[in-house]
């Protein structure tokens, strides 16, 4: 009986270390996010940008996106600023897929289109429609980025099952109401005095591409799959049956 009890923990707890497993972005993926949001930005082309800054990683908005994101609500989180005490102000944006685990690309689509709806002459969005993920992209002072994900079986405010949930913050925050998201103008024109390198139409204080801090190459992509945990389940009802 001793054994079997063992034996149950033993499994208890490897599904709980997958369950952790599950909230976490791999250096793959948080390069993936930054690179396209950087190339995003540095391709505006409606009009071009003159003071567009290259984002970087920062690991204390991704701490605070990954543990939102853990909560799989579909709603933006109000205590994001108080929580990233470094930014006086945190954006967010929010995109959530159902069935992929590796709809990243996918997701931030959704939010690079949004430029469709977007005219810059007059800083609005075309009625009926949203732009506000899109702004905060290309916002030019939000310079930091930090993003979260999880796999959740069910999602508050989701009608959708076994969902991606995708929360990124960004600091300095952007969208405030009537300000124009970036100079227009050449590109690198108007960058500020302490990123007067220009890099891929990016103001930068240094060449090359942003990458992630610490990292060496790919982690290993620990999301488990319904087939595991379902054999996990299996195993503890034969020990207990």
């Amino acid at each position: 009986m001793r054994m079997m009890e063992a034996t149950l923990w033993s499994v208890v707890l490897l599904l709980t270390v997958i369950h952790q497993g599950v909230s976490q972005l791999n250096n793959d993926q948080k390069q993936l996010l930054l690179d396209l949001h950087n190339w995003a930005r540095g391709n505006v082309t409606q009009p071009r940008a003159a003071d567009m800054e290259r984002m970087q990683w920062n690991n204390e908005l991704a701490g605070v996106a990954q543990t939102y994101s853990a909560r799989c609500v579909f709603e933006h989180n109000p205590n994001r600023a108080s929580q990233a005490p470094s930014f006086r102000n945190v954006g967010e944006n929010l995109a959530i897929s159902s069935g992929r685990g590796d709809a990243y690309e996918f997701l931030f689509t959704l939010w690079h289109d949004e430029r469709q709806h977007y005219t810059y002459s007059t800083r609005s969005c075309d009625a009926n429609q949203v732009c506000g993920h899109y702004t905060q992209v290309v916002w030019a002072t939000s310079n930091q980025l930090g993003c979260g994900a999880t796999m959740c079986a069910t999602v508050e405010g989701f009608r959708g099952t076994n969902a991606l949930n995708l929360v990124c913050n960004y600091g300095p925050a952007g969208n405030f109401r009537g300000q124009f998201p970036y100079i227009s103008g050449a590109s690198c024109s108007s960058c500020p005095t302490n990123q007067r390198l220009c890099s891929s139409n990016l103001c930068s204080n240094s060449t090359g591409s942003s990458s992630i801090p610490g990292g060496s190459g790919a982690a290993a992509d620990n999301r488990p799959t319904l087939l595991m945990v379902t054999t996990l389940v299996m195993v503890i009802f034969s020990l207990l049956y």
